[in-house]
């Protein structure tokens, strides 16, 4: 008769371990795509900040010179924002602004409803397209 002891326990071992490689395997990839979310997620907040930056700029712009409308692109920390100045008629202006960091955009649409003395903002608005 053959002992067959040693190779249940070879059996044994090699598949615990075949387990264990595959939870190890799983929890990395796991760890690789929480890593990638939080990128992503913080390039999200720098691109909202710089849309923004871009909105403040168009208002500095408009302090300026009430009669201004135009484009403006600015390279800022790691991306860039644009915006765009229209006069919609009267003292009535509409500022859209994005910023984008990588692949990732943010874009805001402000309104504005006067000019002078001081400006009025009617809507500020994250939006999702222009």
């Amino acid at each position: 008769m053959i002992n067959n002891r040693g190779y249940i326990a070879l059996i044994s071992v090699l598949s615990i371990s075949a387990v264990g490689l595959a939870i190890a395997s799983a929890l990395l990839i796991l760890g690789i795509d929480s890593t990638k979310t939080s990128i992503n997620t913080y390039q999200g907040f720098e691109a909202k900040i710089l849309a923004h930056t871009c909105s403040d700029l168009a208002l500095d712009q408009i302090r300026a010179n009430i009669t201004y409308t135009g484009t403006s692109t600015q390279n800022l920390g790691n991306g860039s924002c644009t915006y765009i100045v229209t006069n919609t008629g009267g003292s009535n202006r509409e500022v859209l602004s994005s910023g984008a960091v990588n692949n990732i955009i943010r874009r805001e649409k402000v309104l504005i409803n006067q000019v002078s003395p001081t400006i009025g903002i009617s809507s500020w608005l994250e939006v999702a397209i222009f």
